[in-house]
């Protein structure tokens, strides 16, 4: 049996929010079930995972992140560039090789 039909409404918040906010709220924000987001997100084609400064792992925000990119194409190493920022915010050297790697940061 087949649910209520998604609206372009919808669709535009699922647009907005996906990889924002979890399934759950923006379940909560449209009525419509958990599942039912994750679905229809990836029926869109949209990324549903959280990212960025929105993943609850995340030590700096995407700002910050885009700085130790900088630092690093302008030819610091990890151990520079883990001093400058190790103190004031508490990132760890490993941390920092992955923004390098880009695990934790994805452009959109």
């Amino acid at each position: 049996m087949a649910g209520k039909r998604w609206t372009r409404e919808e669709d535009a918040v699922l647009h907005q929010l996906a990889g924002v906010k979890t399934s759950e709220e923006i379940g909560l924000i449209l009525g419509r079930t958990r599942d039912g987001v994750r679905h229809r997100i990836n029926k869109l084609g949209l990324v549903g995972y959280l990212c960025g400064e929105h993943h609850w792992a995340s030590k700096l925000d995407n700002t910050r992140a885009a700085m130790v990119h900088a630092l690093f194409d302008a030819g610091f190493t990890t151990m520079e560039v883990h001093r400058m920022f190790n103190e004031p915010l508490g990132v760890t050297y490993g941390y920092l090789g992955q923004i390098k790697c880009a695990r934790y940061r994805k452009a959109k």
